[in-house]
């Protein structure tokens, strides 16, 4: 017999989930302006309102709704994340963006840009002493989740071909690369998951998906995981994992000088 995968989140469990989301964000936001050395004040000024974020996420019952993944990088103490943390934290905007969206709140980010967490924060910052304070316009069909998990899922696969490319020639030596990644941004273009093909490629940040540099793969590659990370909690399935530092290495291009 299957072992049963987690229960599908009712409405609630997603607004809980988004606050508790909204929260961490706080907190990077504050741990990151905590990490300037140079300016003992500010410094503590910063470590003291992470604190605040932290006791208030306990005081308000939103710690178990903090995800799994991220509850060892909350109980942290204030003060002490690294950089990587604060990136690593800033990611899950676009875990956020999933959920506004499935809670018919905002619209889903273009699929190459992060989400603007800034704007989030404003958008849904719970004031102090409240503990719902979003209000759904209604929690989307699963129907219409499951075609956005499709759309996520075709821009990880493109950027699985080209982590597949770059960690070895030979897994692709006789596999017509250039042709299946035209066949899938032409099919991604019909079914509404992304603008026309550039070049027979995905469109990213206005050029070709191939054309992308490490900084520019990385932000999309991460922004499409996430927000598949989302979708896939929202239909109560395992939470895909995600790759610590997608893009941090050495590209291998092609004959013609670029990464398929």
């Amino acid at each position: 017999m299957c072992a049963e995968g987690p229960p599908k989140p009712d409405e609630t469990a997603v607004i809980r989930r988004a606050l508790a989301l909204c929260l961490l964000l706080q907190r990077a936001e504050f741990e990151s302006m905590a990490q300037d050395p140079d300016v003992e004040e500010a410094r503590q000024v910063h470590t003291a309102m992470a604190r605040r974020v932290t006791v208030r996420l306990h005081g308000e019952g939103l710690w178990d709704d903090v995800p799994e993944r991220e509850k060892p990088l909350m109980a942290q103490p204030p003060g002490t994340w690294t950089s990587a943390d604060v990136d690593e934290a800033h990611c899950l905007g676009d875990h956020l963006a999933a959920l506004l969206w499935a809670l018919s709140i905002a619209d889903m980010p273009p699929w190459d840009t992060s989400a603007d967490v800034e704007a989030q924060i404003r958008m849904i910052q719970p004031p102090e002493g409240t503990s719902q304070p979003l209000r759904s316009g209604a929690l989307r069909h699963e129907d219409e989740v499951r075609a956005m998990l499709s759309a996520a899922a075709a821009w990880v696969a493109r950027a699985n071909t080209r982590l597949i490319t770059d960690l070895s020639m030979d897994l692709t030596r006789n596999v017509d690369l250039k042709k299946l990644v035209g066949e899938a941004a032409a099919s991604a273009h019909a079914n509404g998951y992304a603008g026309e093909p550039i070049g027979g490629d995905f469109p990213a940040l206005g050029r070709a998906y191939r054309d992308l540099d490490e900084a520019q793969f990385r932000s999309v590659h991460l922004v499409a995981v996430q927000r598949l990370r989302a979708l896939n909690w929202l239909l109560g399935r395992e939470e895909s994992s995600i790759p610590s530092s997608p893009g941090a290495r050495t590209s291998t291009a092609g004959p013609d000088g670029r990464a398929p």
